[in-house]
């Protein structure tokens, strides 16, 4: 059982992408870094909604190494579908594949359009209370 780790949430933002360029929509690095470790789980919490009433955008959540000096940065990512024109919660499980003491939570919008978030936040699987 770990104890809970740099708990992050953001609250109200949007994200829009008019052209195909891969750069973070949003970066949140905790107040000092957001300690990961290798084959622990973490959930990724979002509320979500498509503003303009489309079918479908994507999201890329990433929890990233700033200080690597390779090309792939990310400890680990997963692709989210925001597939609703109302507030729906939408979740994921991320496993990072090596310990880290001060990663970043990264999003990105990947496809063109726009998302409106609320509620942003990724805490440990296993919290002191092991729930």
């Amino acid at each position: 059982m770990m104890a809970l780790l740099n708990a992050i949430r953001i609250t109200c933002a949007f994200l829009t992408r008019d052209m195909g360029i891969s750069i973070p929509d949003l970066d949140n690095e905790g107040f000092f870094g957001v300690g990961v470790k290798e084959g622990e789980e973490y959930r990724f919490s979002v509320w979500a909604r498509l503003p303009q009433g489309g079918t479908k955008e994507t999201l890329r959540i990433e929890l990233v190494d700033t200080q690597s000096m390779g090309e792939r940065q990310a400890l680990v990512a997963g692709n989210l579908t925001i597939d609703s024109k109302d507030w729906k919660k939408y979740q994921m499980i991320l496993k990072p594949g090596s310990t880290h003491p001060k990663s970043v939570l990264r999003i990105f919008l990947t496809s063109k359009g726009t998302v409106d978030l609320e509620h942003v936040s990724l805490f440990p699987v296993d919290t002191w209370k092991g729930t």
